[in-house]
């Protein structure tokens, strides 16, 4: 089974601390937790820690656990992980995911490596998907973009995106800036896309 949070502000940390701490010391189950590496090291591992230190999972007690923590971005990742995901897949009773729109995306990656998952969202799909919905973008960093190719979205979002050629920083008017300016043969440093464009896509393809 899978529990996948998508949005922001729903209280799922606490939702998700308290299935995993129900299901791995309760039920006897395996969990595996996946979400986007900023959350993994600044809101689950820590909350892990405090509230659940004896499920262990993260830290020195990872070895010893039902609970496997992992940044979503593992799904990507060569070496040994593509058979600890085929392991995950076939032993892993749950699957905990979080964050904007990464519940679709990961959804996708999981459908990849054979795990079968369900999307929660409290927001009805057809007005997330209305043009006056999300004005925003998002700016995709390259790796990103990676592993939308790699679930499948690279033909959607081709020639969608605004290619980010250079980063300026700076402090107001304050003298001094930063600047990160890709090598001559390094390409881009990611893209920007339309909110809506993204999550329109996400769900096609989960859909289909």
């Amino acid at each position: 089974g899978a529990f996948l949070c998508d949005g922001v502000g729903l209280g799922k940390t606490f939702v998700g601390l308290m299935l995993i701490e129900r299901l791995v010391l309760h039920e006897g189950k395996r969990v595996v937790l996946f979400a986007p590496k900023a959350a993994k090291e600044g809101v689950w591992e820590p909350h892990l820690r405090d509230w659940l230190p004896h499920i262990g999972g993260v830290g020195g007690n990872a070895d010893f656990s039902n609970l496997a923590v992992f940044s979503h971005s593992d799904l990507g990742r060569k070496g040994d992980f593509p058979e600890r995901f085929r392991r995950i897949a076939e032993l892993a009773d749950v699957v905990i995911i979080g964050g904007g729109l990464n519940g679709l995306a990961q959804a996708l990656a999981f459908a990849v490596h054979g795990v079968t998952c369900h999307v929660i969202d409290r927001a009805d799909q057809a007005a997330m998907l209305a043009p006056h919905f999300d004005g925003r973008v998002s700016a995709i960093s390259s790796s990103s973009m990676k592993l939308f190719e790699a679930i499948g979205l690279g033909p959607a979002l081709e020639g969608k995106g605004c290619l980010i050629e250079q980063i300026w920083v700076s402090d107001g008017l304050k003298p001094g800036a930063l600047d990160f300016v890709p090598g001559k043969d390094d390409g881009y440093l990611g893209q920007m896309f339309e909110n809506r464009l993204l999550r329109k896509k996400l769900y096609e393809a989960a859909k289909a």
